[in-house]
């Protein structure tokens, strides 16, 4: 009973913390409620009344209405979807991502509001989030385009652009195609095919507007489709383009990026299989695990597979002294004491980050390396030093020297690495034998404070132990004896 207590006590903070959020959301959303129909009631009232309107308030509580939508709208984010990997230098990147698409369009709209890139946001944060950030980053993008131009045109004593609507419905439309089918094969070139097809399928949304709600202005509508054409192709490209100036900025990777070091042909996994491919095949069952459960709790799959990958890098320094590496009767621990083995093994998590480093690989990837193992007991070598002498052992000695899991994904790796490695270990794997296991292994991590950095949840690691045990049935299934040839 007194291991489930920690467990147990984690779990009353948690609810409590996320009761907190839940009610400080609710006040917030019921506060951009209020705003928004103190807006429409003070437009009606000046119509009414026959006030001019750009002798009023309006344009000022219609920016009040933008900032209450976007705290609303990321406060939403951030806390109900699971923003990967959040920090205080995602959070920039969400937001400079959406003011430069907001600046732009609002400067080419004075050429044409069909030349207007409304589907950069999307674009975007499909390649540094996931697929529900960028579905709601564009959503909001399309409001602070609707309620700026709504803004701008009456305080100036202008008509509402007729086709601002029509507009808005694209975005929203394209947006929200484009960050299912981005998000799923992340590619240069189908990048390019799928951002321009997507827009130029969802045109005739306008077309078929415009022919139903004001037929009289089609051939108008007609003469604007060069700018269209221009829309299409170059929102694409100036996504392109604002990528890498992002990731100098912010030093961050894009989803592109840890594509390409997944490719197998990369130096450092080119050396991996070679020198070590018992560590080589167990990072690659990793990666298929860490990924199938990044997309179960909203994480970033594609950091998660990037990461999982090189995990175990630190270990090419000493491969033979790894049991998946060992491929004859020797075992080179056998002539060594317990605390020179547990060294050695442990010295591959921090070794692994001196080695990222060597290759150039992303400094957060680098980290996982060292953190995959927490400070959790080498429990192998410490049971092998009891048993050899009658003094007392302290723990901490056979110990990883961390640090712990910082991100959810790295607590995601740490979990995949040990099931991937308990469960192959086991003669005759059956699904209560590896449900129990996985289990085991994240109560004991949790017992041990690994998960207190990473603000990962108690029904994020719940979703995580049912992902790993579907897996495991498709990865370690039984095989039919097959006759001798």
């Amino acid at each position: 009973m007194s291991e489930t207590k920690p467990i147990e006590n984690n779990k009353k903070i948690i609810d409590n913390n996320n009761n907190k959020k839940i009610i400080f959301a609710n006040s917030i959303i019921i506060f951009a409620c209020v705003i928004f129909l103190l807006t429409v009631a003070i437009i009606r009232f000046n119509i009414m009344d026959g006030r001019p309107l750009d002798k009023t308030i309006i344009p000022y509580v219609s920016l009040l209405v933008i900032f209450a939508l976007c705290f609303c709208v990321i406060l939403f984010a951030l806390k109900y979807l699971d923003l990967p990997n959040y920090n205080t230098k995602m959070f920039g990147v969400i937001c400079f991502i959406i003011a430069v698409n907001y600046a732009v369009c609002i400067l080419i709209e004075k050429l044409s509001i069909f030349a207007m890139p409304v589907t950069l946001t999307v674009l975007l944060l499909s390649v540094f989030t996931n697929a529900k950030t960028a579905f709601l980053g564009n959503v909001f993008s399309a409001l602070m385009l609707f309620i700026t131009l709504t803004a701008m045109a009456v305080s100036g004593g202008q008509p509402i652009p007729q086709m601002l609507l029509p507009i808005i419905i694209f975005t929203i439309t394209a947006g929200t195609i484009l960050s299912i089918v981005i998000n799923t094969d992340i590619r240069r070139f189908t990048y390019v095919i799928r951002g321009s097809a997507v827009n130029l399928i969802s045109l005739p949304i306008i077309i078929l507007y415009q022919l139903i709600i004001a037929p009289q202005s089609f051939m108008g509508l007609l003469s604007e489709l060069p700018f269209a054409a221009f829309m299409v192709l170059g929102t694409v490209l100036l996504a392109l383009l604002l990528q890498p100036i992002i990731e100098v900025i912010f030093n961050i990777n894009s989803n592109f990026r840890f594509m390409e070091l997944c490719d197998h042909h990369r130096p450092l996994l080119l050396r991996l299989a070679k020198s070590a491919p018992g560590t080589f095949n167990h990072s690659l069952t990793v990666a298929n695990l860490a990924e199938t459960c990044a997309r179960a709790i909203n994480e970033n799959t594609y950091f998660a597979r990037a990461a999982a990958y090189y995990h175990d890098v630190g270990k090419l320094n000493n491969t033979r002294f790894f049991k998946e590496n060992q491929f004859n009767d020797t075992n080179p621990h056998d002539g060594l004491t317990p605390e020179v083995s547990c060294d050695i093994i442990r010295k591959h998590a921090s070794q692994g980050k001196q080695v990222c480093a060597e290759y150039r690989i992303p400094q957060e990837i680098a980290d996982i390396t060292a953190e995959h193992h927490g400070t959790m007991p080498i429990f192998y070598f410490y049971n092998k030093a009891k048993e050899m002498t009658d003094r007392e052992i302290n723990i901490k000695e056979y110990c990883y020297q961390g640090p712990i899991p910082s991100s959810k994904v790295a607590a995601i790796i740490m979990i995949c690495d040990a099931a991937e490695a308990t469960v192959r270990a086991m003669k005759e794997p059956t699904y209560e034998k590896v449900e129990k296991t996985v289990k085991d292994i994240i109560d004991q991590r949790l017992r041990y404070g690994q998960f207190d950095n990473c603000d990962i949840t108690l029904k994020e690691l719940a979703i995580i132990k049912n992902t790993i045990v579907h897996a495991f049935g498709g990865l370690y299934h039984e095989r039919i004896q097959y006759p001798e040839v």
